[in-house]
């Protein structure tokens, strides 16, 4: 009978989960295909908006650039100060105005501000400026300094000029005469006329849309339904459904700053999907209701093995208590906070044996790398990371009390640090995967320093990296050289240029992994001799070989090597070096004639590329799944510039070629070799060629 029932609930279980599934599948086919198919009918409309609507602004940039080349204006720009004889010209420029004027429904009035003869001619005349602002303003001089102040001023192609509770939109073009700004052109749009140009195409009525033009982050002018307006953080271009009913389509305008927002309500559309979502909450309801009473019968059969597993865990029930689940998740909780104090307790005991490992480690005479793994073992300290710097912090306060801000605050800011006291001082150990790595260690204790009180008007000096503990002092004593003119409140520190063991290493093992032989040859070599066998048997130097021969043990499998003399050898670096060598006599010819380097492959690239302006070091790095460091290394060594240096000649043999064959302007040269400006082309340009691009032009 109890069998009967299981396979009944298991059957019925199931029977629940088919319904789910297809219920959901179901409304969200449904969901996905109308939004869709609504979402491309509101980019077909809102493409024709682009359209019309861009094609009228563009039409402003057009009789702006036509006024500003007329002989009338070219005249007008020279004169320094304004005569009766002068007025015929100012006349013929009024004409030429007006005449553009009534060619656009959006313009509403069109002028031109001289500064220099505090002047304006435009639609209405020409005149002085005061006086031209009272009659283009209904006879109201106020606003006129602001109004002057804002043309002036304000660095955007739109203006937008709030007067006696009325925004007026401009556009503005910034008028030159031999490189010196002598007047500002403006066109005055209409915004009444521009919403209904712009919405004359939609197919909506007023409660089921709203249209709005936005001016940066600023929305002036609104129709239809007020309702619908998205009030949050302003939205970069797109399609965006802000709820289930309501679509946003945002989109800019040729003129830079100016963008319209188009709010179509959809509620119509998606009702028989809300009809089914309503009907699957309701199914699903009732599904959660069956099921949760079988749940009921179902944890009843699962009492025993629950009472079980509360005895596994320690969980012993308490009186009045019988929730089991409710017992686990306490004892569970008690195991967690019990693990928490074991690891506050290790925190501590780092905290206290800290000082007392630095203070030997700077005071005693530790002459190999063996002495100072020992000296760790002696306090219990574990290092993370093969890297580490000594940093040095001179405070006002007593060393104790600087001492304990400092564990306080690597505490709370989770840092794992050593500290210590020495000599009056605070000295800090930090460190990390990385080599020369001094920006890790300024952004992780930089807070220390501007955070704590204790420390704002404190010194602070970094040392020099290494991967040896038997060279701390070293480290120490320069950072102690540093701190004497050290800034108060930040870490001072003296950027290194070298390699150390640990970085060797890591080069090597990257050498060998993108079979580049050659080069980790260099580098086992360079190893052998610089460093004394006693530093290359370090832990870390010893995982680093194993590795190292156990990639070369999988490539040698594939050669017909001889590996007698390999296994002569008895320590690790003699028996890479000695498969390293194997390797090369095997492959030589395969090497010379077919394996293409790492610095070719990154050739390869730039010159498929170098037109990208975002081409660099660490992209072309990602793209070959190696380090910047390696890259850098391997390509001077191979082509004797770097990478960086490498690319700007790509493009500035390129854009020798354009600035000679074509009549493509500086600017555009410039975007079309991969250059982010014009600017840094020429400051790049002048560095390689000894020339400005329009010299060479010339000549």
């Amino acid at each position: 009978m109890e069998q009967a029932s299981w396979k009944l609930t298991k059957s019925i279980m199931i029977l629940v989960m088919i319904v789910l599934l297809l219920c959901s599948l179901l409304l969200g086919y449904v969901l996905s295909s109308l939004r869709n198919s609504l979402l491309k009918s509101s980019q077909l409309t809102t493409e024709i908006i682009d359209h019309s609507l861009d094609s009228r602004l563009m039409e402003l940039r057009k009789y702006s650039l036509n006024i500003e080349l007329s002989s009338a204006n070219s005249q007008t720009k020279r004169l320094a100060t304004l005569r009766e004889s002068d007025y015929p010209i100012l006349y013929e420029l009024v004409n030429l105005i007006q005449s553009y004027k009534y060619l656009n429904p959006l313009i509403e009035g069109i002028f031109i501000y001289y500064p220099k003869l505090d002047w304006i001619v435009g639609n209405i005349g020409s005149y002085a400026s005061s006086s031209y602002y009272v009659l283009d303003n209904e006879l109201q001089a106020e606003g006129y300094e602001l109004f002057i102040q804002t043309i002036q001023e304000d660095s955007g192609e739109v203006l937008l000029i709030e007067d006696r509770e009325q925004s007026k939109l401009y556009y503005r073009k910034k008028m030159l005469f031999q490189g010196n700004l002598v007047g500002y052109l403006l066109i005055r749009l209409d915004i009444d006329q521009l919403l209904l140009f712009s919405q004359r195409n939609l197919n909506f009525t007023n409660q089921d849309f709203a249209f709005s033009l936005s001016l940066d982050d600023y929305t002036f002018a609104i129709s239809g339904n007020e309702s619908l307006l998205f009030h949050g953080k302003k939205l970069s271009d797109g399609s965006y459904f802000l709820t289930n009913n309501l679509l946003l389509q945002t989109r800019s305008t040729s003129l830079r700053g100016l963008s319209y927002q188009l709010y179509l309500s959809l509620s119509d559309q998606l009702k028989p999907v809300s009809i089914a979502l309503r009907t699957s909450i309701v199914t699903m309801l009732i599904i959660a209701l069956l099921a949760s009473v079988m749940a009921f019968f179902l944890g009843k059969k699962n009492t025993v093995p629950l009472m079980k597993l509360l005895q596994q865990v320690g969980a012993h029930e308490e009186q009045g208590t019988k929730d089991a689940y409710t017992l686990i998740s306490m004892r569970i909780g008690e195991l967690l906070r019990q693990k928490d104090d074991k690891i506050r307790a290790l925190q501590y005991q780092r905290e206290a044996m800290g000082p007392l490992f630095l203070h030997h480690l700077l005071s005693c005479r530790t002459d190999s790398e063996h002495a100072a793994s020992a000296l760790l073992r002696r306090y219990n300290i574990s290092l993370e990371y093969p890297f580490y710097v000594i940093g040095v912090i001179r405070s006002e306060e007593t060393s104790t009390t600087s001492l304990q801000a400092l564990l306080s605050w690597a505490r709370t800011a989770q840092v794992d640090v050593l500290a210590g006291e020495k000599e009056g001082d605070v000295v800090v150990l930090y460190t990390s995967d990385e080599y020369l790595n001094y920006e890790s260690v300024v952004a992780s204790l930089g807070s220390l320093l501007q955070e704590n009180s204790l420390f704002r008007h404190a010194r602070a000096s970094l040392g020099t990296w290494h991967d040896l503990l038997s060279e701390a002092m070293q480290s120490y004593h320069e950072a102690l050289l540093l701190l004497e003119d050290a800034k108060m409140g930040c870490w001072s520190f003296k950027q290194e240029n070298k390699d150390c063991s640990s970085s060797l290493l890591l080069h090597a093992r990257e050498a060998v992994s993108d079979n580049q032989l050659q080069y980790a040859l260099s580098l086992l070599e360079e190893l052998y001799v610089r460093y004394s066998q006693s530093v290359l048997e370090t832990p870390f130097a010893e995982n680093q070989f194993l590795e190292i021969e156990r990639m070369l043990d999988i490539s040698v499998k594939d050669v017909n090597v001889d590996l007698t003399s390999v296994k002569s050898k008895k320590h690790p670096i003699e028996r890479c070096l000695e498969l390293v060598k194997s390797l090369l006599r095997a492959h030589e010819l395969e090497t010379n004639g077919q394996q293409q380097s790492v610095a070719e492959r990154a050739a390869s690239i730039i010159e498929q590329e170098f037109t990208d302006p975002l081409l660099g070091l660490y992209r072309i790095a990602e793209e070959l799944k190696l380090s910047s460091s390696y890259l850098s290394t391997t390509f001077k060594a191979q082509y004797g510039v770097g990478i960086v240096q490498y690319i700007n000649q790509k493009r500035i043999d390129f854009a020798k070629e354009l600035i000679v064959n074509t009549e493509m302007s500086i600017k555009d040269i410039a975007l079309a070799c991969g250059f982010s400006s014009d600017i840094s082309f020429i400051r790049v340009f002048k560095r390689h060629e000894d020339k400005t691009p329009g010299t060479l032009r010339k000549t």
